[in-house]
């Protein structure tokens, strides 16, 4: 059985190929929509283990980027 997530994986890579591409604001805003869109759609179809894998990460990276690395005040 294909797995059915990866065709909006699929064509949320070429959008941002296409985004990458295009010079007109109008059609890289409307690449980037569809990248967002087809991005949130693969998510959702997606079996559960990379659902998880894809929150864990999110809950990482966000923990890394939103602490200091370190406190250079003293009291």
């Amino acid at each position: 059985m294909f797995p059915l997530f990866l065709i909006p994986v699929f064509i949320a890579a070429v959008a941002v190929c296409l985004y990458a591409c295009i010079a007109e604001e109008i059609y890289r805003i409307l690449a980037l929509c569809i990248c967002l869109l087809c991005t949130a759609i693969g998510l959702i179809l997606a079996p559960w283990q990379i659902q998880g894998t894809v929150l864990v990460l999110a809950l990482w990276l966000t923990r890394q980027f939103s602490l200091p690395k370190h406190n250079n005040y003293r009291v």
